[in-house]
């Protein structure tokens, strides 16, 4: 009766292991699907936009040659009205100059915004790549200090395998 007693409380605790097991993994596949929130993830994600941006700058200037290409259709059109039709020549002028000048506008004002935007975005590269010159150099800095000093207690440990490295920094080798 001892040893069923035994087999109960064992078989409890394996049972209160194999909640908490399930636990800790549900916690943990909680913590994976959390981005990141470290300086170079939100570079990375700052990176991102900045492209997203330049590549719809490049779409505008399809956009561009896309009502360029409008603007001949209409003219082409206009030539094909002013033959088959009765149409005043003074007032196809008017109407094609009064496009031509709304088209010109609408235009202009676009690419005013679009050099913009493109300038905002080159300033904002620039300081991305500035800031990861710095981050790098830093980090440099930082593995060189840390050498120094696995250098200075153990200097066979920075030539040695992978399984004595884990064991400087604490960590279990496999």
């Amino acid at each position: 009766q001892q040893q069923q007693q035994q087999q109960q409380q064992q078989d409890e605790g394996d049972s209160q292991l194999a909640m908490e097991n399930q636990r800790l993994k549900k916690e943990i596949e909680a913590l994976k699907s959390r981005p990141p929130n470290t300086p170079e993830d939100r570079v990375r994600r700052e990176n991102e936009v900045l492209h997203a941006q330049l590549q719809e700058l490049e779409g505008a200037d399809r956009t561009r040659v896309q009502l360029s290409m409008d603007i001949v259709k209409l003219k082409a059109e206009i030539d094909k009205l002013r033959q088959g039709a009765n149409f005043g020549a003074n007032d196809l002028q008017q109407q094609l100059k009064e496009f031509t000048m709304q088209t010109q506008v609408e235009l202009e004002t676009e690419i005013a915004s679009l050099e913009s935007r493109c300038a905002m975005a080159e300033e904002q590269l620039n300081s991305t790549n500035r800031y990861w010159a710095q981050a790098s150099l830093a980090y440099q800095k930082e593995i060189m200090r840390l050498r120094t000093v696995v250098g200075r207690y153990d200097p066979d440990s920075l030539n040695g395998d992978l399984n004595s490295a884990m064991g400087l920094a604490g960590l279990p080798s496999h």
